[in-house]
Parts: structure tokens; sequence; C-alpha cells
């Protein structure tokens, strides 16, 4: 297992309130191809914040890599209209392009 995820899930163990952990072991997951075990921690965040643009565009991902495309393009559009940091505007964009791939 790559040394980003052992990390990852030890900040996560250790800081369990902590979404962007989630998040970002979530992120880790998906990178290495580990979707199925991505999921739940997407859904953690999606819990906490139903309106969290990346966790939604990552949640998009991993049903659209799955084949579930009616549910993957309803997580587009909650990540297209969700809130995003300013920084990650450009992540906004890219949904946008997904989801007309789609």
């Amino acid at each position: 297992m790559p040394l980003a995820v052992t990390s990852l899930r030890e900040a996560v163990a250790l800081e369990p309130d902590r979404p962007e952990y989630r998040l970002a072991l979530a992120k880790a997951l998906v990178a290495q191809g580990h979707n199925r075990e991505a999921l739940p921690y997407v859904n953690d965040v999606l819990r906490q914040e139903p309106v969290h643009g990346e966790a939604n565009l990552v949640l998009a991902r991993i049903l659209r890599d799955t084949g579930a495309s009616t549910e993957a393009e309803s997580a587009y559009y909650r990540a297209i209209f969700g809130r995003w940091a300013q920084a990650q505007l450009s992540s906004r964009q890219q949904a946008r392009l997904e989801l007309v791939a789609l």
C-alpha cells in the first residue's frame, strides 16, 4: 500500500472528525484504483456536508467508473452547483466537462 494512503489512514484514525482527511484518503484510494474502498469515506464527508463540491466530484467519478451513469450524472450536478473553495474553481469547470462527456 502506498505511503500516502497509509499516512492518510493514520490521520483519519487520529482525527476522525476532520472531513478533509477523509476526502484526501478517498482521493488517494481512487488514484490507486480502489473505488469501492474509497466510497465510504466520500459518503462520510457528504453526510456532513451534502453540497461539498469536491466530494461530489469524487463520488461522480466513482459512480461513472462503476457504470452507474444516472447516479453519476446527479453527483456531477451536485458537484457543479456545490460549494467550492475559491482556489478550486477550475475543478468545478472540470466537473462540467466530465458531465458533458458522460
